[in-house]
Parts: structure tokens; C-alpha cells; sequence
């Protein structure tokens, strides 16, 4: 594969390319329908999209989010829950906001 500089930016255009990522990855994807009370009779309205595969199900508000949760659980596996471990997130916001 021929790869070019990548420069790529949060989009709903992603979001089918995120789910022929997990079916790819042989996840069962699909949709949960949102039950709050707002919602009229009759009317339908997306709530969390879901990937299952094995016993593992993951859950998230659109495609890109769940491919996230996904590929984290992946690379951390059970682990990812840890107590204790170095909050990148907060240092790098810490870091931007101190500027």
C-alpha cells in the first residue's frame, strides 16, 4: 500500500469507513435505539452503536467513538481499567492550558 502524508480530521464521513474497520475485524456492529422519554411514539432515534465479538461488547455515541473504545481494548486488553497509571490526557491538557 502506497501511503501518503495523512492528515485527517473528524468527519461523519469516517464513520462508514469505522464500520468496515470493525466488520473487518469480524465485529458484530449495529445500533441500539434510544429509549429516553423525549422520544415520541412511533418515531425511532438512534442511541449507542455497539460491536460485539466473543463475550466483549463495546459500546459507543457514533461509529468513530466505538472504533476508539475498540481499538483501546484491544491494545490494553483487560488492563485497560488500571488504577494508578499516568494520566496522559490531563498532563497534555494541563500542558495546553498553562500556555
Amino acid at each position: 500500500m502506497n501511503r501518503k502524508k495523512a492528515r485527517i480530521f473528524e468527519d461523519g464521513n469516517l464513520y462508514h469507513r469505522c464500520v468496515r474497520v470493525l466488520i473487518e475485524k469480524e465485529y458484530e456492529v449495529g445500533i441500539l435505539p434510544d429509549d429516553s422519554e423525549d422520544i415520541k411514539e412511533g418515531e425511532k432515534e438512534v442511541g449507542f452503536w455497539y460491536a460485539k465479538k466473543h463475550e466483549n461488547e463495546f459500546y459507543g455515541a457514533n461509529p468513530l467513538t466505538l472504533l476508539g473504545v475498540v481499538s483501546m481494548w484491544e491494545h490494553l486488553g483487560d488492563a485497560w481499567r488500571e488504577k494508578g497509571v499516568k494520566n496522559l490526557y490531563r498532563e497534555i491538557l494541563d500542558a495546553f492550558y498553562e500556555e
